[in-house]
């Protein structure tokens, strides 16, 4: 996980700082960035929030950081969600915020459209 210690650096952060936020210890975060260990879904997650990119670039399999959903992160989409009464889980969170990135901005529109439909 070459990534985690470039994104680390380039805040200039130690291992025990990403430790401490991710409540694990040192070593646990240092055998992720050699290799030794995989974060859990969990972890990613979490990870993919804190630098604000993707899970998938974490992983490796794009080299475009920008994660697939709008900014604001999770949490904004977290609030939102709850203000409508909906309550999800991080997993299926995620889901939704990378089918929603993969829209167009003409189907984004219609479903704000059909959302705002619906609260009336």
């Amino acid at each position: 996980m070459n990534r985690l210690k470039e994104l680390r650096k380039s805040r200039n952060l130690l291992q025990k700082d990403i430790a401490n936020i991710l409540k694990i210890s040192n070593s646990a975060y240092s055998y992720w960035e050699t290799g030794r260990f995989e974060p859990d879904s969990e972890s990613l997650a979490m990870l993919a929030d804190y630098y604000n990119v993707s899970i998938d670039y974490l992983l490796g399999r794009t080299d475009s950081p920008t994660p697939p959903y709008p900014s604001g992160g999770i949490e904004d989409v977290r609030t939102e969600l709850k203000r409508l009464g909906i309550d999800g889980n991080d997993e299926e969170l995620h889901y939704l915020l990378k089918k929603i990135g993969s829209l167009t901005p003409e189907q984004k529109q219609l479903i704000i459209t059909m959302i705002n439909n619906f609260k009336d």
